[in-house]
């Protein structure tokens, strides 16, 4: 089950194994395209299995039953805020977020939370001379655990993942499972977390194909995202209705139910391969 963009895997992995399983349609297309133009030799079975992540919120949830001092907040679509999360990653776009809410002090707040060293630099040049804006809240060096990250994710009601890249994409999957209006990518993978109604994609731009993706080959596997991109993907969140905002949050949960369904039978058929 290869994450495709990783620069470790070349054709000797790909050789080495009876089933390849894809977790992104993307995954899959580039697999069995290459396995078609360069050759199968051990008559390799290339599989779209989907995937799931762990769901910080249902966790949350549970742990409030047990601690009634944990409460959490319902989302407010009404009065819409924004978060975004980057942990340790280089890979989030966080800077263009943080340009974003630069150029717009007309947007709603937006709390970001960062361990990345690199975030933390970003974030202190673009506001040397200007200060932190009153609609932004940066969060850096403070390192969540489960149920408060749950909680946090439980009540943000949009929440940004422009992710440069991914091989499955669980920070955006966990943001789906917490009934946010999702905003991420609209590039491969990215762009298959959403639907029409359920999140919002946020233009982005392919960088030149890498030669140590080699899977890049069918096309770039990193994408671009400016300022303008996520300033023109929070217009649109802004110009829907609550109810709107409502219901996109709603069918968000409803896809990460229902990938999580598939990805489970799916393990089970393939258990049945082996078994019988």
């Amino acid at each position: 089950m290869p994450n495709v963009e990783m620069f470790e895997l070349k054709t000797k992995e790909y050789y080495a194994v009876d089933y390849v399983l894809c977790k992104t349609k993307d995954a899959y297309d580039r697999v069995t395209k290459w396995y078609e133009d360069f050759g199968n030799p051990r008559n390799t079975t290339v599989l779209f299995v989907e995937h799931t992540s762990s769901d910080p919120s249902t966790s949350a949830k549970s742990y409030a039953q047990s601690h009634p001092e944990f409460t959490i907040r319902p989302k407010n679509f009404d009065k819409t805020t924004f978060f975004h999360a980057n942990g340790h990653s280089a890979q989030k776009s966080t800077t263009s977020i943080l340009q974003c809410w630069k150029e717009r002090p007309d947007l709603p707040l937006i709390d970001i939370y960062s361990m990345h060293n690199g975030t933390r630099d970003a974030y202190d040049e673009i506001f040397k001379e200007t200060g932190t804006p009153s609609n932004l809240r940066f969060h850096f060096g403070h390192d969540v655990d489960g149920p408060d990250f749950g909680r946090l994710l439980l009540e943000a009601s949009t929440i940004i993942c422009p992710s440069k890249m991914e091989g499955f994409g669980h920070y955006i999957n966990q943001a789906r499972a917490a009934g946010a209006l999702v905003m991420t990518t609209n590039g491969s993978p990215m762009n298959e977390f959403i639907a029409p109604d359920a999140g919002i994609l946020i233009d982005a731009a392919p960088f030149e194909p890498n030669q140590d993706q080699m899977l890049s080959i069918y096309g770039s596997m990193e994408w671009y995202v400016d300022a303008t991109g996520i300033c023109n993907a929070v217009d649109k969140v802004l110009a829907m209705t609550p109810n709107e905002r409502t219901s996109h949050g709603k069918n968000c949960r409803r896809l990460y139910e229902r990938q999580f369904v598939n990805f489970e039978a799916n393990m089970r058929r393939l258990r049945a391969l082996f078994v019988y």
